[in-house]
């Protein structure tokens, strides 16, 4: 994985990166924009590796595939709710997570839900210096910015089991995700020796909202023989904003 864990990153196989190495949820794209930093650990059930082509899954990937599954087992009268606060030289944030569980007859559903926030700042100074071709110091520029950033994610699975007296079961499982990004920076630039820069002093504001909905029912019928028919419908919705 490249980049810096929390802040946004490629994940890679066999060194190869975006359009090489092919990322999916539950055996399914998702939808341009989508950020799997977004997605809380408390909602994966499992990650598949496939660094060979498969029959089940789309070849679109020369590195390999990776396939994040969502949690699908339901535990019995599951109550938890989890909150906590991480802390770094230049980083904050809460997050909850919400787990229940339970069975009511021939029903079973399970729910997590997880809300969490980051904060980022960092202000680095820059020192350029310009040496002229006898080596005598003929440019300065010190450089001050300012860079704050903020992160929000919602994510909510819910997953609904009917089982019924012929051995069929009937199962719903949603996915519902959004997340919020918002950066502001700001540059100033101070020339103590030589021609000043094009632009002395930048100001810049970034902003990304993506939202990723998807719906999943599967019913499996099985026969007297041993086997099964398994037929499966879903949808998938995905909205990014800039």
């Amino acid at each position: 994985i490249s980049g810096t864990g929390g802040r946004g990153g490629e994940i890679r196989m066999r060194g190869l990166g975006s359009g090489y190495t092919q990322v999916l949820i539950n055996g399914e794209r998702a939808p341009a924009g989508f950020s799997i930093d977004s997605l809380a650990p408390d909602v994966i059930e499992r990650i598949e590796v496939l660094r060979a082509a498969s029959a089940e899954f789309s070849t679109q990937a020369i590195a390999g595939t990776i396939n994040i599954v969502l949690k699908k087992a339901v535990k019995s009268a599951q109550r938890e709710l989890k909150a906590g606060y991480g802390h770094g030289h230049d980083f904050a944030g809460p997050n909850v997570n919400l787990q229940l569980s339970d069975r009511a007859g021939k029903l079973s559903y399970s729910l997590a839900a997880n809300l969490s926030r980051a904060h980022f700042w960092r202000t680095p100074v820059t020192v350029e210096r310009h040496l002229d071709t006898s080596g005598q110091l003929d440019g300065l520029r010190l450089g001050e910015q300012s860079d704050a950033s903020r992160f929000t994610a919602f994510n909510l699975s819910p997953r609904l089991n009917w089982s019924f007296d012929d051995g069929d079961t009937l199962t719903s499982q949603t996915f519902f995700n959004i997340n919020r990004f918002r950066n502001a920076s700001a540059a100033q630039v101070d020339t103590e020796l030589g021609p000043l820069p094009a632009y002395p002093a930048l100001g810049q504001t970034v902003s990304n909202d993506n939202r990723f909905f998807r719906e999943e029912l599967n019913w499996v019928h099985k026969f007297a023989s041993g086997g099964k028919l398994d037929a499966k419908l879903s949808g998938l919705y995905g909205a990014l904003a800039n």
